[in-house]
């Protein structure tokens, strides 16, 4: 039997605090460099890239599946 995989640190945010964050000039902030959006937390940072799976819960579980998680806490 294979145990369930769980993925005990999630990032789920809805459109509407990534679209705030992409008004703000200070971190944390969403910027958009052209190749997609990318949330800056750290001073100096090039930030993390954000796709779909971060507002979309089809997108989530989806990546979810690729991965093979099971669950995850957000």
């Amino acid at each position: 039997m294979i145990p369930d995989i769980i993925d005990t640190h999630s990032h789920f945010y809805p459109r509407w605090y990534l679209d705030m964050l992409g008004r703000r000039s200070e971190i944390p902030r969403v910027v958009n460099d052209g190749a997609g959006e990318r949330f800056v937390i750290f001073p100096g940072e090039r930030g993390r890239p954000i796709d779909q799976a971060y507002w979309d819960l089809d997108s989530k579980l989806a990546f979810m599946d690729r991965l093979g998680i099971s669950r995850t806490v957000l």
